[in-house]
Parts: structure tokens; sequence; C-alpha cells
């Protein structure tokens, strides 16, 4: 039995709760951060480079098809093994089988060899490219986190994942174009932060835009910077501690 335990159920150690747990799995559903960038990567290149992602996707299928063909080999021939009586040597027709399917598989098996290896340097080709504009999809799982750790703020602070995919498809359309994939990245990133900032804006409540704004740009510095999580956090939490445990005695002596 599969299924998707509630958190109680972690949090409780009842025996009830425990008898329960035991006879379940457990199943994370959350995403996580490199499948979160896959995800804007591939929405990216939909957008910008759709015969690039047209050929990732073509070549998946291929190298699919191709597993498929030496299964299908492999399950004949354990077919003809397992239904053989007697001495399978004396057996014409499993003999006849056997070979046929050894010369086949042989065949098959060397030209599927060959055609991996091609797809397989044509997808380091296309991950190459594909990795030109991964900052792009490095700060949009940044800006997406940063908006989910908001509920900590307060509970009706839930944005969904396709709402947010859809602002960043937005974004991509009506950012400026560019021939240079840095400046592009950057018109994208530059233009998907603005969309954002004023979108969460509008459902916020007030007493809590600044600190979101703050955060934002925390979000945004990490994806191209060293900004700390730690840092990060202090700021969501119930009670922050004093700047003397987060700042450097320099500053403070400085601007005392």
């Amino acid at each position: 039995m599969v299924s998707k335990v509630p958190s109680v159920f972690e949090e409780d150690n009842s025996a009830s709760n425990l008898e329960l747990a035991s006879k379940l799995t457990i199943i994370n559903f959350l995403l996580s951060r490199a499948g979160l960038e896959d995800k804007f990567l591939s929405l990216f290149l939909s957008n910008e480079r759709p015969e690039l992602e047209d050929q990732k996707q073509m070549l998946m299928v291929q190298s699919a098809s191709n597993q498929c063909q030496i299964r299908d080999l492999e399950d004949r021939i354990l077919y003809v093994l397992s239904s053989s009586r007697g001495n399978i040597l004396e057996d014409e027709t499993a003999t006849k089988t056997l070979y046929s399917s050894k010369g086949l598989s042989y065949i098959t098996s060397e030209g599927i060899s060959v055609k991996q290896k091609e797809i397989q340097k044509s997808e380091q080709e296309i991950d190459q490219v594909r990795e030109s504009y991964r900052s792009v999809s490095s700060h949009a799982a940044s800006l997406y986190s940063c908006i989910g750790q908001l509920r900590h703020l307060n509970k009706v602070y839930q944005f969904s994942l396709p709402w947010f995919l859809s602002l960043f498809t937005n974004a991509i359309v009506a950012s400026q174009t560019s021939l240079s994939i840095s400046e592009r990245i950057v018109y994208v990133n530059e233009h998907f932060t603005r969309t954002l900032h004023h979108s969460i804006c509008w459902a916020l409540f007030n007493v809590d835009r600044q600190l979101f704004t703050v955060l934002l740009a925390f979000a945004a510095l990490r994806s191209t910077s060293n900004v700390q999580q730690e840092t990060i956090d202090r700021l969501y939490a119930e009670k922050p501690l004093p700047p003397s445990h987060w700042i450097g005695p320099s500053w403070i002596d400085n601007n005392s």
C-alpha cells in the first residue's frame, strides 16, 4: 500500500499512529532544487530555443526505444529457454530459435550500440548549449524558494507552481530580446524579478511588503553571489537575534 502520510503521523509517536505508519510508504512530493531548475530550464528553452528542446526530447525517445528493442530480444531468448522441455539440444525448434535470436540479437545490439554512442554525443552537445542558459533557471528557482517561505510569515501566503510558471513564461515573452546569450539572460531575470515583485506585493499585507522586498533581493543575489542561506533564514525568525550576533564587531564600532 502506498500513500502520502499526513504530517501528524510524523510528529505524533502514539502507538496507533506508529502502527499505521509502519504499514504505509511515506512519499515526499516536494520538488527538489535540481528538479525545479530543470523544469524552468526546459520551459525557458521551449520558448527561446524550441528546436533545441525538441531535439533533446527526440533523443530521449530514441534512446528509450533502443533499450526496449534489446529487452525484447532478451525476453524472447528467455522464453525459449523456459518453455523448452527436456534436453534443449534435442529440441530442434528451440535450437533454431535460439540461433536465430542470438544472431539477430548480436546484429541488433551492435547497431543499437552505434546509435547509442551517436545519441550520447548529440546529447552532450545539446546539454552544453543548455547549460549556457542555466543561470536563468537557477535565478527562477531561487525566487520560487523565496516566495515559498512566505508561508512562515502568514499562512495565507500560498502561491502555486503553475501560477509561477505562467508568470515566468510571460516574462520570457515580454522581456527584451538580444542576440547575446548573457544579455538575454540579464533581460529575462530583471523583467521576471520586477514582475514577480509587483504581483506578489499585491497579495501581501502592507506590513509584510518591505520584508518581502528584502527577501526577494537576497534571493536574487543568492543566485549570482555568495549570500548565505543562514543570513536569509534570520529574517524569517519569530525572535530575530540582535544585530550584535550577526553583524561584525568592526562594523558596529565604526558606526556607533
